[in-house]
């Protein structure tokens, strides 16, 4: 009998040893699991079959947040959708290796105010919504390394002020700047934006655009319903971009230099088509009438009763991150954006809820009693806290591999995981 329950201890023992990993570096070198996930004070991640870290949530509490350059000896390469989402991040550093980051994955950060992004001979790829309603960020650099800019990256961003994009940037993107009320000048003559694609500044209020030498193509409301836009152009003169007849639809134009927008809107300009000569005064202070002036002799005070429904917006109820974005009166962007939010709080409770079921790290989530097992003693261990019988103190207690679900407190949900946990693994 006691042989049999031996030979059961150590079947139990070796289980847990190759399941539950002491840490990523642990496993060595040559480490070859696919997407192993792990669990650090920091990040839940994944170590991918080809040895690079993938970032799936933030669960630290920097308020200036610099992102590792590895974690574990890997290298960190990719941040998941929604990753820093909601946080109270303050100041981001995104470094140079990082190749890929998710839609909204710094979303709806309302502490957030200024950003940095490095970059080197990667291409970094970014989804949509990257910095979604994050009001009160003001100001964000880029390198000048080459980049894939996502599309509605500061969409709602209503106190943004300065961005330095990068030079290697050939567009901009679909509702990059939509609603950014506080951009007030924007230099893209310093880029090599060749195409500023549809609804790019859609119902920012007022704002100097400063076009580049290189651009082609103005597409559809790409600067519509702005109360007050200024264009300047490069030194080398006039430019001739194809432009979408609704380009500029809505929008108070308070001086033009260098393009032709024909009055009341009008079909794009073909190519090889010289736009007309604008009216410049001799005074440069004064802006000048331009014939690009507006039909409408108010400007507008609110985007038009019909709106442009953003591409790839589903019609049904899934929340879908770098989705539904709306382009509507400010009550109701505050409406949407209240919702959208609730749906990614609720999205991202249910990938904290996964990863609780499957990350392991340099604890192993459950062991409350510190004897490199999960079972019934440990749940019993948490008890006793939720009962007072017990404190952080107690000698053989560890209150961060207790809490199992790392909301920060021990309940019964914690109690009931771990039981879970154990009748698992017997």
């Amino acid at each position: 009998m006691r042989k049999i329950k031996f030979t059961a201890s150590l079947l139990l023992a070796l289980l847990i040893l190759f399941t539950f990993p002491a840490s990523a570096a642990e496993t060595g070198s040559n480490y070859t699991s696919p997407s192993q996930k792990y669990r650090n004070d920091d990040y839940y991640y994944e170590i991918t079959e080809d040895e690079k870290i993938r970032l799936l949530l933030y669960i630290g509490d920097d308020a200036d947040l610099v992102i590792p350059d590895t974690i574990d000896g890997y290298p960190v390469t990719a941040i998941a959708d929604l990753a820093f989402m909601g946080t109270d991040i303050e100041a981001l550093e995104i470094p140079k290796g990082i190749l890929s980051i998710g839609g909204e994955a710094f979303a709806n950060c309302q502490n957030l105010t200024c950003v940095r992004i490095l970059s080197d001979s990667y291409k970094t790829l970014f989804g949509s919504g990257l910095f979604r309603n994050c009001q009160k960020l003001e100001s964000v650099t880029f390198s000048d390394g080459p980049l894939y800019l996502g599309d509605y990256m500061f969409y709602n961003c209503s106190a943004l002020k300065t961005v330095t994009l990068p030079t290697s940037a050939t567009s901009i993107p679909i509702g990059f700047f939509a609603y950014c009320n506080s951009l007030r000048e924007l230099r893209l003559d310093t880029t090599s934006a060749k195409v500023i694609e549809m609804l790019a500044f859609y119902g920012t209020e007022s704002i100097d655009i400063h076009l580049p030498t290189v651009l082609e193509e103005i597409q559809y409301k790409a600067f519509a319903c702005i109360n007050g836009l200024s264009i300047y152009c490069p030194i080398d003169g006039f430019l001739h971009p194809q432009i979408h007849e609704s380009a500029f639809e809505d929008t108070e134009i308070l001086y033009n230099e260098c393009i032709e927008i024909k009055p009341g809107g009008s079909d794009s300009v073909p190519d090889g088509t010289e736009p007309g000569s604008p009216i410049i005064p001799t005074d440069p202070t004064t802006p000048p009438e331009t014939t690009a002036a507006p039909t409408e002799t108010e400007p507008p005070t609110d985007c038009p009763s019909t709106h442009p429904t953003a591409p790839g917006t589903p019609d049904d109820e899934e929340y879908i991150p770098g989705k539904n974005f709306i382009f509507s009166s400010k009550e109701n962007i505050s409406g949407n954006e209240t919702e959208q939010s609730q749906k990614a709080e609720s999205y991202k409770e249910k990938l904290l809820e996964d990863l609780v079921e499957v990350a392991w790290d340099v604890r192993i989530a459950g062991d409350a009693n510190l004897d490199g097992k999960v079972n019934i003693k440990d749940s019993t261990l948490v008890q006793k806290y939720i009962a007072k019988i017990i404190n952080d103190n107690t000698p053989g207690f560890n209150f961060k591999n207790a809490d199992i679900d790392t909301n920060g407190t021990l309940d019964v949900r914690d109690a009931t995981l771990i039981q879970k946990r154990a009748a698992k693994l017997s």
